[in-house]
C-alpha cells in the first residue's frame, strides 16, 4: 500500500470482482514487521562500545513474544543494529514499569530519574506496611531516637575535642573589632567631608567667579583654655579694627563731625549751661547728643 492509497476514502471494484476468487493468505503468528522507532534509554554497545542515546531513530523489526503477557496484554520485542558495528540488539517492552527492558546486544546505562521512581516506590511500599503492624512502626520510631541520641553524641565529642585544640586569642579578636570599627568611622567622616567639599563647590559655581576665589574653613571647637594657650604661644600680630557699634551707624548720618582746625568750640554740654558729663552708656549718649540738637535749634530761632 503507498502513501497516496491509505488516504483515499473510496476503491475502485470492477463489475467482474468476485471476492471468492482471492487467495487466502496463511500469516504465520510470529510475522515480523518494520517499523520506525527511537531508542527509548540510553545503552551502550557491548560488540564496539559506541554509545547510542535516548531518541536515536532506527528501522527496527517487530514481532509479538510468544508465551508472554501482562495481564492479557501482549509483550513486543524489538531488533535493530548497532549504527557502528552493525551488530543485532534487541529489547521488549515493559509494561508493569511503563518502561523497556533490555535483553541482549547492549547495556542500559545509569538513569538517576529510573533509580528515583525505584526509590519512592519502595518508601511507599514500606509505608504501607507500616500503617497495617503496629509492631514495625513502633520499631522504627526506637531505631531514629537511637540514632538521633548517636549523632547528638558525637557532635558533642567533636565539640570538646575543636575546644581542645583550638588555640583562640580573644584579645586579638577584641582588638581587630575595635580597628574595624574605627576604620568604618574613618570612612564614613571621610565620605561625609568629600560629600560637604562637592556641595560648597556647586554652590560656588552657581553664584559666580567673584565668589569662588573665597574659601571658608571651619575650625574646630576648642575649650578657652586651649584657645588661650594658642594666643600665648602664637608669634603673630593680629591688629584688630576697631569696631563701630549700631548706635554710631544709626547717628552717621545726622551728626556731623568735629571740624579738627577749630580747636576751641563749644560742646552740647556748654550750650546748654548744663555741667553734667554725658554718660558713658549708649542710652545715655544718644540722650546727650538729642538734648543739644534740640537746645541748638532753640538758640537760632530766638
Amino acid at each position: 500500500m503507498t502513501g497516496t492509497e491509505r488516504k483515499a476514502l473510496n476503491k475502485y471494484y470492477p463489475p467482474d470482482f468476485d471476492p471468492r476468487k482471492l487467495p487466502k493468505v496463511s500469516i504465520p503468528r510470529n510475522r515480523q514487521y518494520v517499523i520506525r522507532v527511537m531508542a527509548p534509554f540510553n545503552m551502550k554497545c557491548n560488540t564496539c562500545g559506541e554509545y547510542i542515546y535516548k531518541g536515536k531513530k532506527f528501522n527496527a523489526r517487530r514481532e509479538t513474544v510468544e508465551d508472554e503477557d501482562y495481564i492479557g496484554l501482549s509483550i513486543f520485542r524489538f531488533y535493530i543494529r548497532c549504527p557502528q558495528c552493525l551488530a543485532e540488539i534487541t529489547f521488549k517492552t515493559d509494561l508493569k514499569n511503563c518502561d523497556y527492558a533490555e535483553e541482549h546486544g547492549a547495556t542500559r546505562l545509569f538513569e538517576a530519574e529510573k533509580m528515583l521512581i525505584n526509590q519512592l516506590s519502595v518508601m511507599e511500599e514500606e509505608a504501607e506496611k507500616e500503617k497495617g503492624n503496629a509492631m514495625l512502626m513502633l520499631e522504627k520510631r526506637t531505631k531514629m531516637s537511637r540514632f538521633e541520641m548517636e549523632a547528638l553524641e558525637r557532635l558533642e565529642d567533636l565539640k570538646e575535642l575543636n575546644k581542645r585544640q583550638a588555640t583562640v586569642d580573644y584579645d586579638a579578636l577584641i582588638e581587630q573589632a575595635k580597628e574595624e570599627e574605627l576604620a568604618e568611622i574613618l570612612h564614613q567622616k571621610e565620605e561625609e567631608d568629600r560629600y560637604v567639599q562637592s556641595v560648597f563647590e556647586n554652590t560656588i559655581d552657581k553664584s559666580g567667579p567673584s565668589s569662588s576665589s573665597l574659601l571658608i574653613k571651619r575650625l574646630p571647637d576648642l575649650s578657652d583654655e586651649e584657645t588661650d594657650k594658642k594666643l600665648e604661644t602664637s608669634t603673630f600680630v593680629v591688629e584688630k579694627k576697631p569696631r563701630i557699634s549700631k548706635q554710631k551707624l544709626f547717628l552717621r548720618g545726622v551728626v556731623k563731625k568735629k571740624d579738627t582746625s577749630v580747636e576751641k568750640k563749644k560742646t552740647f554740654s556748654q550750650l546748654g549751661n548744663d555741667s553734667t558729663t554725658p554718660d558713658t552708656g549708649s542710652l545715655g549718649l544718644l540722650g546727650t547728643y538729642g538734648g543739644g540738637i534740640c537746645k541748638l535749634m532753640l538758640k537760632y530761632v530766638w
